[in-house]
This record gives C-alpha cells, structure tokens and sequence, in this order.
C-alpha cells in the first residue's frame, strides 16, 4: 500500500514535468513566430522607407554624376532586400548604374527617359511580393 501511494505520486511528478516541458516548448515555438514575423516587419517597413528616401534624395540631387542605383546600393536596408530581389529587378538595376538608359531626341536636344519610375516600380513590386510569400499582409 505504502508502495502504490510512492508510485502514484511519482506517476504525477513525472506527468506534470512532461505537461511543463510540453507547455514551455509550444510556448517558446508561438514567441519564435512573433519575434520571427516582427522582424520581418521591420525589414518590409526599412525596405519602403529606403525606397522613398533613394526616391527624394535622386528627385533632389545637384549633379547627374550619381546613378538612382548607387544611391539604392549606399543604403544600408538594401543589403538585406538584394537576395530577395527577381533577377529582372536587378538586371534593371544594374543596366541603370552602367548608364543603359533609353534616349530620346526631342529636335535639337536629347532627353532621357527617368529610369526611376521604372525601378521604383519594379522595387516596390518585389517588396509587395516578399511581403505575401512571408504571410504579412
């Protein structure tokens, strides 16, 4: 008798250790999905805000020696985007920075088509499409 009441609360140490390492793992696994899909996020946000920022800044810019692409590259969210980028986005990019630009001539003067609007829209789009396949919208 004295033997069957050791057992059983034994029995019940060892079930409520297991239900405690159970309920800590699932606990720990729901808070590495909210860190997890915080930062994601965060990156999302810091990409949108790259984007206007290189917008505003090549909008505003004194000279034409600088390429919408360097100051996109400059940036320091631009590191974490560039691996998800689609190869068209950055094909464009980089036909952009080597000066790849269409030219139209206007009469007697040349003029350039902005390649921004373009690159802001392929940027923007890739982000839109990161943003889906991660589930944050």
């Amino acid at each position: 008798m004295f033997l069957d009441s050791i057992l059983e609360v034994t029995k019940l140490v060892v079930s409520g250790a297991v239900g405690g390492v159970a309920a800590a793992w699932s606990n720990w696994g729901l808070e590495k999905r909210r860190s997890k899909l915080a930062y994601r996020r965060e990156l999302v946000m810091s990409w949108r805000k790259m984007v206007l920022d290189v917008t505003r800044t090549y909008e505003n810019r004194q000279t034409e020696d600088i390429s919408f692409t360097e100051l996109v590259e400059r940036q320091q969210a631009y590191f974490s985007l560039k691996p998800h980028l689609l190869s068209k986005t950055l094909d464009a990019l980089k036909a952009e920075k080597n000066k790849e630009n269409v030219e139209v001539v206007i009469g007697a003067r040349k003029a350039t088509i902005n390649p921004p609007d373009r690159l802001v829209g392929l940027l923007t789009d890739d982000i839109a499409r990161i943003e889906v396949k991660w589930d944050l919208v």
